[in-house]
């Protein structure tokens, strides 16, 4: 309750102000640059890591994992048929891909749960000879990283600071690099999906200047909108101006759109219709990264389609993504979601806040019983003869309790999520309506069959 009271005043601190004051429009002040020092390799290797955990063990191991010097796998389909072994270097680049702290921003939280378990994973080492070089780390941040205004993210990752053996190289919360073969990686901050700010709209307009028609782009953002159409037709609209404004004007192929925010693995995929040789166009990707060590997030609810469409005044203009694979499956995804049903062993301290608020309506009831007394018969004798139904309706006859009832009833509506179905208008109010009733009448069920129990033993033993 108290990490959930600190993080919810962090949350409306950061929306009041926020409308107020853009921390990435006064990022203006520092130089930014495009990264070209890997534009003339053959190769490059990346490493992507998004929403890193808020435990120092799972974040630990993701970070040994990407700290190797390389990974072996077995590739079940290699070109040549059969098992193969498929050896995977460390990445030149590491990319984060937000919320790169939880469950809010601040100096202490970045050095306690991101750079202390990846500066021990990659401790900084003297290049040599039999020595990688320094991989580079660049950051975009997510709803987490904003919740102290920016400020722990630009101090961790825009000075051009050390993480152990990675060295940051950014100077503001967007970035933009050069890669091979006429291919770009770029990460915009999208502020919690508000809009993109004019001076990271120029930035990336003069870069996209200076590229090729036809040259590729790799896109790392904080938020898979794409998969929230079915929800909020609008959600992809910040990514989409991108794509209208300045991707399109300049040729640019977007071929792949990377996030994390939610904890899983998924990937839509879109077969473009393909030419011959070099107009070979090939398939694009929308991708949810976001294991980097924190909770999972279910992928059973996630869309099989997702309708992407850039110009709003084009209803042509829709290219539907075809979701090709998750992590966790749909089945697996739905049996953990059962382990909800276990927070009172798994998290017994947080039953504590509704434990309370039980106990209180329990307390509650006995005065709004105090009518159904006969005569002059004590409060005792009474109590042997009311039934379950005297007990539920007495939580209605206090003042105390009803209002305790009007409020829970108002949170769980308030925390109530209406399927996509669902999703706007009448019907999400009807629907978060009949689930908050649903949910409060349970509680209300449990509440008098505790009182009803405890009755009956209590008189057994008098």
């Amino acid at each position: 309750p108290g990490v959930l009271t600190a993080s919810g005043l962090h949350v409306g601190l950061t929306s009041a102000f926020g409308a107020f004051l853009d921390k990435r429009e006064l990022q203006t002040s520092r130089e930014i640059e495009v990264d070209r020092r890997y534009a003339d390799r053959d190769e490059v290797w990346i490493d992507y890591v998004a929403d890193t955990g808020d435990g120092f063990a799972a974040t630990a191991t993701v970070a040994h994992q990407v700290a190797k010097p390389a990974l072996q796998l077995r590739d079940p389909d290699p070109p040549g048929g059969g098992d193969a072994d498929l050896t995977l270097p460390r990445g030149d680049i590491l990319v984060f891909g937000g919320d790169e702290v939880y469950p809010v921003a601040s100096y202490e939280g970045y050095e306690n749960r991101l750079t202390g378990p990846w500066r021990a994973a990659l401790p900084w080492t003297e290049p040599g000879p039999h020595e990688p070089a320094h991989p580079t780390v660049y950051a975009v941040p997510g709803n987490h990283d904003w919740y102290d205004g920016l400020t722990g993210f630009l101090r961790l990752f825009g000075q051009r600071r050390w993480i152990g053996g990675w060295r940051t190289h950014q100077t503001r919360s967007y970035f933009a690099v050069e890669l091979p073969h006429r291919w770009w990686l770029w990460g915009v901050d999208i502020q919690s999906d508000a809009l993109i700010d004019a001076p990271q709209l120029s930035f990336f307009e003069a870069v996209a200047g200076e590229a090729r028609p036809g040259d590729r782009l790799v896109l790392a953002t904080a938020v898979p909108t794409w998969t929230q159409l079915e929800s909020d037709p609008l959600a992809y609209r910040n990514l989409a101006y991108l794509e209208r404004a300045v991707l399109r004007p300049a040729g640019l192929d977007l071929k792949l759109t990377v996030a994390g925010d939610l904890h899983h693995y998924a990937r839509y995929a879109h077969e473009e219709a393909t030419g011959d040789g070099d107009d070979d166009i090939g398939p694009t990707y929308k991708i949810t990264a976001g294991g980097g060590g924190a909770f999972l997030h279910p992928t059973h609810d996630l869309p099989a389609t997702a309708p992407v469409g850039i110009d709003p005044d084009d209803p042509g203009d829709v290219v539907d993504y075809r979701l090709v694979t998750r992590y966790p499956s749909a089945g697996r995804s739905r049996l953990l979601s059962l382990g909800a049903l276990l927070l009172p062993f798994r998290n017994p301290s947080f039953c504590v806040a509704p434990a309370l608020v039980s106990l209180v309506l329990l307390w509650t009831i006995q005065f709004g019983l105090r009518s159904l007394e006969r005569g002059g018969e004590s409060f005792a004798a009474a109590a042997e003869a009311w039934g379950w139904t005297d007990l539920a309706g007495g939580m209605f006859r206090n003042s105390l309790s009803a209002a305790l009832l009007l409020a829970l009833l108002g949170g769980l509506f308030a925390f109530a999520k209406a399927p996509p179905w669902a999703a706007r208008g009448w019907r999400r109010h009807a629907v978060k309506g009949v689930l908050a009733v649903v949910h409060l009448g349970a509680q209300i069920v449990t509440i008098a069959t505790v009182a009803l129990v405890a009755l009956s033993v209590a008189t057994h033993w008098h």
